[in-house]
Order: C-alpha cells, then structure tokens, then sequence
C-alpha cells in the first residue's frame, strides 16, 4: 500500500462520517496553505451549507523496520488530521465539533482499509493534541489536530 492509497482510505473514511458526508464538509487530502479569506473559504466552506467545516490530512513521518530474514518490511506512517468547524453566536458549536472528532475517530478505527495502530506500551491508538479556537484571517473557528500511525506490513520478493 502507498502512502496515496493510505491518504485515499483515510478521506474516504472521513467523508462517510456524519456531519461530512453529502458535502456538508471538506476533507483535503493535504494542508491547504492559505494567506487570504477568500482561500480559506475555497477549502474549508461546505458546499451544502456555506458553513467552515474542513479537514485536511498529511504524512508528518515514515518509519521502516526490517523484519524476518530482511524481505519483510514494517512501515509505520505517522498521519496529522487538521479540522477547522465554524463557531455559533453562542459558542455551543464546541459541543458538536467534540462529536464530530469523535465520530471520525470512530471511523479512522472502523476502516477496514487503514491498520490504525493500536495500543501498545500506553502508547493511545488516535491521540488528540489539541482543540482550541483559532482565527484564521477574520474567521474565529473551532480547530485540532489528531495524530495517529497508520501501520502496513511489505514484502519485497528476491
């Protein structure tokens, strides 16, 4: 599996959660840099509701361990999961965007085509480092990150 296939699984994932599905979200298979309101808008306003609801998914590293007699090969990609969800007058949004983290966790780890790591040595299986409020230009949005490894076995034929 490449690291293509493994981005491709994880969007598809994500896209199938509700509260994304139905172009109620965005989810990008890599970190939209943007310097202008009308940038962040192109890639993180929902089609469906003109609501900021994006997502957006990255390799931060690679890991390869040789294994057996040196023709099996453990590949360890470490993924970030950027999300940015809009805030409500009254700030009861934070409420929704907990759900939603939730429910895509749910679904990274239900995923029969992504071998999310699991827990090992109290490592967390999808860890989430941060969820704040940020703004973007003159957008006040909810924001996290998740990490998580994505974990495939290789074997090269002689």
């Amino acid at each position: 599996m490449s690291y293509a296939t493994i981005r491709a699984a994880i969007k598809t994932a994500m896209e199938a959660v509700t509260g994304i599905v139905n172009d109620q979200g965005k989810v990008h298979e890599f970190h939209p840099k943007f310097n202008r309101a009308e940038n962040f808008e192109k890639f993180f306003k929902a089609a469906a509701n003109n609501q900021v609801n994006g997502w957006s998914i990255a390799r931060e590293r690679t890991t390869e361990r040789q294994q057996d007699s040196g023709f099996r090969y453990q590949i360890i990609e470490d993924i970030l999961v950027r999300g940015y969800n809009g805030i409500n007058k009254d700030g009861s949004s934070d409420l929704a965007f907990q759900d939603l983290i939730d429910a895509i966790k749910t679904a990274l780890r239900g995923s029969l085509l992504i071998w999310v790591e699991q827990p090992e040595d109290e490592d967390n299986a999808i860890q989430v480092d941060i969820t704040n409020q940020q703004m973007f230009g003159s957008y006040l949005v909810h924001y996290c990150e998740m990490r998580f490894r994505v974990e495939e076995f290789v074997i090269i034929s002689s």
